[in-house]
C-alpha cells in the first residue's frame, strides 16, 4: 500500500512538474502561436475586419466568393460564347487564387518569423503582397464583379 501510494505521489509530481515546465517553456508559447496563425474560416478569409487580408464580402450571397471564382467556373466560362462574363470570371478566379496563394505565403512568414528564421524586412515584404492581393480582389469584388 506504501509502494502504491508512493508511485502515485510521484506520477503525480512529475505531472506537475511538466505542467509548470510547459507553461514556461518560450517554445511553448512560440508553437502555439504558429497553431493560431493556421486556425482560420472555412473560407481563408480573416474574421477580423482589421486583420490583413481581411475581405469584405457582404455585397453578395455567402456562398459566392468560393462558388463564383473556382477554377471550375472559369473553365465554364472559357467554353462560353459571352466575352463579357468570361473576361469576369476568369479575372476574379486569377485574382482569387492570388489570393489565396499570398495568404499562404504570408502565414508560412508568420511561421517563419515566430521560430526566428526569417528577417523583419522579408516578413514586411511578404505583409506588403498579402496586403496588395487583397486590395486587388477587393477592388475587383466591389466594382467589376458582377452583381
Amino acid at each position: 500500500m506504501k509502494a502504491m501510494l508512493l508511485a502515485i505521489g510521484v506520477i503525480l509530481v512529475v505531472i506537475g512538474l511538466f505542467v509548470y515546465i510547459s507553461r514556461r517553456d518560450p517554445d511553448s508559447r512560440e508553437v502555439k502561436e504558429a497553431f493560431t496563425i493556421l486556425k482560420e474560416s472555412s473560407d481563408g478569409i480573416p474574421e477580423d475586419p482589421f486583420a490583413v487580408g481581411y475581405l469584405n464580402l457582404n455585397k453578395r450571397a455567402p456562398g459566392e466568393f468560393n462558388q463564383r471564382y473556382s477554377a471550375d467556373q472559369a473553365i465554364q466560362g472559357l467554353k462560353q460564347v459571352e466575352l463579357g462574363k468570361i473576361g469576369n470570371t476568369v479575372e476574379g478566379t486569377i485574382l482569387k487564387q492570388q489570393y489565396r496563394l499570398t495568404q499562404l505565403d504570408y502565414k508560412l512568414a508568420q511561421i517563419k518569423r515566430i521560430g526566428g528564421d526569417m528577417k523583419a524586412e522579408e516578413f514586411e515584404k511578404k505583409r506588403d503582397v498579402y496586403a496588395a492581393a487583397t486590395q486587388a480582389f477587393q477592388t475587383f469584388w466591389d466594382t467589376k464583379s458582377e452583381k
